[in-house]
C-alpha cells in the first residue's frame, strides 16, 4: 500500500486514473488505504480486473467510477478471516475485530449489489464467486471487455500464478472454475 500511494501521490494532479487490477486479495491493513485514496481522489478513476478481484481485491475494485472486468476474470467475496493465538478471551476478541472489519466493507458491497446488509453478509458467508458477466449482472462490474492474453510475463502468467495460489487457499472454488484452471494451467506450464 505504501508503494501504491507513493505512486500516486507522485502523478500529481490528474484527471483520470486507471488501475490494472489482479489480486488474490491481502490484509485489511493495505487494502483500506488503497481503497479510500482512490475512492477519494478527485479524479475519475476507472479499475480495470486483468484476472482476479479476490477478496480484499474486491473492494478494492469497487473504489472505480467505473468497474470493468475482462471476459474472463473472476472475482471473490467472502467474510473477513485472520489467525490468532491465545485463550478464549484472545479468540473473542479477535472474532469481534474481524465483525468489525467486516462492517468496514459490507456498506460499498451493499451498494454496489443493491441488497440489504443481511444479503450481502450471505454472499460473504457462502465465500460467492463471480465470472465477470456473473459479476456485472450481479451490480460488480459496469462493463465486461474483451480478454487479450500476451505472451511470457503478460497477462496470461499473471493469471496462471493466480489460479495457482487461488486453488491452494480458497476452500469453494466452482468446480467449473476448477477444471477451467486446470485447463488453463496446463496451456501456461
Amino acid at each position: 500500500a505504501q508503494q501504491f500511494l507513493a505512486d500516486l501521490q507522485g502523478a500529481g494532479d490528474v484527471e483520470t486514473i486507471t488501475v490494472y487490477l489482479n489480486t488474490v486479495g491481502g490484509s485489511f491493513y493495505d487494502g483500506l488505504p488503497i481503497y479510500n485514496t482512490l475512492k477519494q481522489h478527485k479524479a475519475h478513476v476507472t479499475v480495470k480486473v486483468m484476472g482476479y478481484a479476490l477478496s480484499m481485491g474486491s473492494v478494492i475494485m469497487l473504489a472505480g467510477d467505473v468497474v470493468e472486468a475482462a471476459e474472463n476474470s473472476l472475482v471473490m467475496i467472502h467474510r473477513a478471516q485472520g489467525g490468532v493465538w491465545g485463550d478464549a478471551e484472545d479468540m473473542a476478541h479477535a472474532s469481534q475485530v474481524l465483525q468489525k472489519h467486516e462492517q468496514a466493507v459490507i456498506p460499498e458491497y451493499m451498494r454496489r449489489l443493491g441488497k440489504s446488509e443481511q444479503d450481502v453478509m450471505a454472499l460473504l458467508k457462502a465465500e460467492t464467486w463471480y465470472t465477470a458477466s456473473e459479476a456485472k449482472a450481479a451490480g460488480l462490474v459496469d462493463a465486461v471487455t474483451a480478454a487479450t492474453l500476451t505472451g511470457k510475463g503478460g497477462a496470461a502468467d499473471m493469471q496462471a500464478e493466480s489460479w495457482e495460489y487461488a486453488s491452494q487457499h480458497f476452500r469453494n472454488i466452482p468446480q467449473a472454475v476448477m477444471q477451467r484452471m486446470n485447463r488453463r494451467s496446463a496451456v501456461f506450464s
